[in-house]
């Protein structure tokens, strides 16, 4: 369920960031200790969809102490008052 709702919700972003053009943007990285070995980067960036209403994205790469690095991509927004409803 929720591997699906992520795939949805990159699908709608990446869709949406292919129709509009969107002017160069500066982000800010935070890096954030976790624990010893364990550093996550972070950033964040406030979007509007085509009604106006505000999402945010929020980009996370971790680096764990054995080397691995994974990245993660959330779509936030508010209940009730966004939701993602699919063409049919």
């Amino acid at each position: 369920m929720k591997v699906g709702v992520l795939v949805l919700s990159l699908g709608v972003l990446f869709f949406h960031w292919s129709l509009v053009e969107t002017p160069p943007a500066i982000a800010a990285i935070r890096q954030l200790e976790e624990a010893p070995g364990q550093v996550v980067y972070q950033s964040r960036r406030n979007l509007k969809d085509q009604n106006g209403m505000s999402w945010q994205a929020i980009a996370f790469k971790r680096i764990c102490p054995d080397g691995s690095r994974h990245f993660y991509l959330r779509l936030v927004g508010f209940p009730g008052t966004r939701s993602i409803v699919p063409n049919r």
